[in-house]
């Protein structure tokens, strides 16, 4: 999906797929966390229950980062993010 948002051009199939999750009854949303080539981050929302909708979202790294962090294992993060203390 491809969608400008405030003057930024946000696609899902040029920017760095990180996790995602599902969500709702039986996982009738997914969420998608991506990563732009310059850093931005942004999630990719879908909904299959009652009909087909997604949309686009902009998120800041703190955002990114609680995503992620319920997301991912601690590995994965750490893979991604770089290292956390202890």
């Amino acid at each position: 999906m491809k969608k400008i948002i405030n003057g930024k051009k946000y696609d899902t199939n040029t920017a760095q797929q990180v996790c995602y999750g599902h969500f709702g009854n039986f996982g009738c949303k997914t969420v998608t966390l991506y990563k732009k080539t310059n850093g931005e981050y942004f999630e990719h929302h879908e909904i299959n229950e009652f009909g087909y909708r997604e949309w686009i979202e902009p998120i800041d790294e703190t955002e990114a980062k609680e995503f992620a962090e319920e997301q991912m294992d601690s590995d994965e993060y750490e893979k991604f993010f770089g290292e956390v203390e202890e």
